[in-house]
């Protein structure tokens, strides 16, 4: 079985009552899409590879399957880089970044998102160099 052929098996088993996943949820498509209105998640077939977790975490959120998390019922907490990349690798599919400030959004003392942030950068505007 390849990887497009796992990634159909598996969403098929994950999420049964959906119906045509494969024109949902393109497997490594590398072209614009025509219709801007329609909502679509490319795949690319070393993400499958590499994070398939991330990946489902991902299609069950563009189905709608996800709790939702009301922002009054949470608290934004500045959080270190340690706790900032661990939440990135778990849950993100490019994994951690190079941001100097990292904040945490806490629902109930359990961290739900990340945020980070560069540092300023100094532009000189309109001078040539």
């Amino acid at each position: 079985m390849n990887s497009k052929q796992e990634f159909y098996s598996v969403l098929k088993d994950r999420f049964p009552e959906e119906q045509n996943l494969e024109n949902k949820i393109p497997f490594f498509v590398y072209s614009n899409y025509p219709d801007k209105a329609t909502k679509q998640f490319v795949v690319y077939e070393d993400w499958w590879i590499k994070n398939p977790e991330i990946v489902i975490s991902k299609v069950s959120a563009i189905l709608g399957q996800n709790e939702r998390i009301f922002a009054r019922k949470t608290k934004v907490k500045r959080i270190i880089k340690k706790e900032s990349d661990a939440f990135l690798k778990a849950n993100h599919i490019y994994g951690t970044t190079k941001g100097k400030y990292q904040l945490g959004l806490f629902l109930e003392n359990e961290l739900v998102a990340v945020a980070t942030f560069s540092s300023q950068k100094n532009l000189d505007v309109g001078r040539s160099t």
